[in-house]
Parts: structure tokens; sequence; C-alpha cells
């Protein structure tokens, strides 16, 4: 069910951007590496990439469960969603300081300030659509 939830998360998202007529607004390279690498960088840097492999799969197959994994990948999803919020702050405070470098070309504002707020959107993203309800659905096994 996890799956098919992002998926239809996604979909809805996605038709969204459809709609508004542009997708391609909504892309922009090195803001989603920034994105994956710092939660990455945050992931390896807590030596927790077993807690992340058990998180997914716990979270998909509703017969994987240990009490210990589980306890404590419960902490590190909330600190990967408090990483990916605080990292997509930072990236948007990146685009803002790029953007106010270029105020001498009125042109160029407008561009910027969206990749800045992209940053923003991927962080949010991840964390409200991929790690809360990863979060949750562990909270859920320890109360069983």
């Amino acid at each position: 069910m996890f799956l098919l939830g992002i998926v239809i998360y996604l979909v809805l998202i996605v038709a969204v951007m459809f709609m508004g007529g542009y997708i391609s607004v909504f892309t922009d390279i090195p803001s989603l590496v920034l994105i994956i690498g710092a939660l990455l960088a945050v992931t390896v840097s807590t030596g927790s990439m077993g807690l992340l492999k058990y998180s997914f799969k716990a979270s998909i197959k509703d017969d994987y469960f240990d009490k210990k994994l589980n306890d404590i990948s419960i902490e590190f999803l909330d600190l990967l969603f408090k990483s990916s919020i605080g990292i997509g702050i930072i990236g948007f405070m990146i685009g803002i300081i790029i953007m106010m470098h270029s105020l001498s070309d009125p042109v160029s504002i407008g561009p910027s300030f969206g990749v800045a707020m992209l940053v923003l959107f991927y962080s949010l993203l991840t964390g409200f659509v991929l790690i809360l309800p990863m979060k949750f659905i562990l909270k859920r096994k320890s109360s069983k």
C-alpha cells in the first residue's frame, strides 16, 4: 500500500503541474541533486544506510518487522525529515543569494526565484510524500 500511496501522490502532483501548462518549469536537476545528495550525506554520515534499507523494506512488506531496528529507524526517519526541510531552506537561501547577485538584470529575477523555490518544493515533497509516510508505517508496526 505504501508504494501505491506514493504513486497516487506523485500522479496527482504531476497532473496539477500539467494543468499549469508547463511541466518543464518544475524540473531543475541541480536542485534535485542537492536534496538527494544532502539526504544521502546525512544517511552516510550517521551510519544509517542499513536503517534506510530497513525502513523501505518494512514500509513495503507487512510481515517485515524487527522491534529494535524499527524503533531506531523511526528516530532516523525523524532526523531525515527534519534534514530534508533544513536542506530545502538552505537551498532556498542559496537560490535567493544567486538571485540577489543578478538584480541588475530584471529578466533573470523570475527564473532565479523559481529555481530557489524548486529546492524548497523538492525538499517538502521528499519529506511529506516519502519520509513521513514511512515513519507512520513504522510507528504503526511498533504499536501492534
